[in-house]
């Protein structure tokens, strides 16, 4: 299954000749409504992230309208990238979007003219699945003399810090104009997958180091549902009925959640605030990206073209049924009976989960108990 997502529509693609920016030329709809320009002006001191002048369009967050049209903006003066005052220090920003309809959304700062500054999006430092407070760390930064940084977000009144750096060689004036894109999710599966465990592995024609996400029906990033690995193992989850999005981008992909337990590479950077969504990767383009989603017997594949820098993709996938087990012996579902089904049994048995009612008589109790080693004890039902 091939899918070009909806911001950069074949046609597009061909008119701005695989320009970084041609998601640009497209226009916007659900996240633009006619409004007056808002112009975000940078205040010193503004050097470090605790001094970043708030840009949020006087309260409500930045608001994009189509081009050619006028925009909110973020303008400032820089000529350094040092810590201190003035013309000479880098520019700290704290950019929050309006909240919009639940989504997704591609949103980008683009340079209204080639002015050579450096502009960055921030995070946090993670060491060894250890997120540190109150750091600053590289996230994105833009790569040509008209700056530009794209990032993802579902409507949630995104936030995130950002840096603008020049040298004497740059112009002192820089304009960055807001914009949004809605997106839509390439489904993978045509028929929803049976509940339980769930392997998802994404790829890269150009064999890139893959990253991913997966969010739940709400577009929440799920804790410990992620992945970072350049392995072919990928990342294998139980998973309850119910919607879910996978995010995956080469490179390092960003959100705000710690690296999980069992990934190789927990030292990557992340976000200050949720619902942001950022990639590190400016290369393209990349012929395929894509996910292989397999579970319940079933294996699907879905894959899309990168066509622009720091572009992430998203795949939605269903899955259907009861999560609780056909049989009580094989309690976490895979496909064996073992001491893991009975820690799995004692998890839920002891919060109260409704699939712990082994013996279905509608309580939760030692009765259950008793059922649930009936049946593990002679190895199955």
């Amino acid at each position: 299954m091939e899918h070009r997502n909806n911001p950069l529509a074949a046609a597009s693609a061909v008119r701005c000749k695989m320009s970084a920016m041609c998601f640009a030329c497209l226009m916007c709809f659900t996240c633009l409504t006619a409004r007056a320009q808002f112009v975000n002006f940078e205040v010193e001191p503004n050097s470090t992230k605790p001094q970043a002048t708030v840009a949020n369009s006087g309260g409500g967050g930045l608001h994009a309208t189509p081009p050619p049209q006028p925009t909110d903006t973020i303008r400032g003066m820089s000529l350094g990238s040092d810590s201190g005052a003035g013309i000479t220090s880098a520019d700290y920003f704290l950019v929050s979007t309006e909240l919009l309809p639940k989504g997704l959304y591609c949103y980008s700062l683009e340079g209204a003219a080639t002015t050579g500054h450096v502009v960055s999006i921030r995070g946090l430092q993670q060491i060894n699945g250890m997120i540190i407070p109150q750091t600053d760390v590289l996230v994105q930064q833009s790569v040509s003399a008209k700056p530009n940084n794209i990032w993802y977000g579902t409507g949630g009144g995104e936030a995130f810090y950002l840096s603008v750096t020049g040298s004497l060689a740059t112009s002192a004036a820089y304009e960055l104009k807001f914009r949004c894109t809605p997106y839509s999710a390439t489904v993978v599966t045509p028929d929803s997958l049976p509940a339980g465990e769930v392997n998802i592995r994404a790829f890269a024609s150009n064999s890139a180091d893959m990253d991913l996400w997966v969010y739940d029906s709400e577009l929440n990033a799920i804790p410990e549902y992620g992945h970072d690995d350049p392995d072919i193992e990928g990342l294998t989850r139980v998973f309850a009925p119910g919607r879910y999005y996978i995010a995956v981008a080469d490179d390092n992909l960003c959100n705000d959640q710690a690296s999980p337990s069992d990934d190789d590479n927990r030292n990557a950077p992340v976000m200050d605030f949720a619902h942001s969504i950022v990639s590190s990767s400016p290369v393209f383009p990349i012929d395929a990206v894509g996910v292989v989603v397999s579970g319940g017997g079933q294996i699907f594949v879905a894959r899309a073209i990168k066509l622009h820098i720091f572009q992430t993709f998203f795949f939605q996938f269903d899955v259907a049924g009861s999560l609780c087990p056909s049989c009580a012996a094989d309690y976490n579902l895979d496909g064996g009976v073992s001491g893991e089904d009975i820690g799995a049994f004692f998890f839920d048995w002891e919060s109260g989960a409704a699939c712990a009612d082994v013996n279905l008589d509608g309580g939760i109790d030692g009765a259950d108990v008793l059922a649930f080693f009936t049946v593990w004890e002679r190895g199955g039902c």
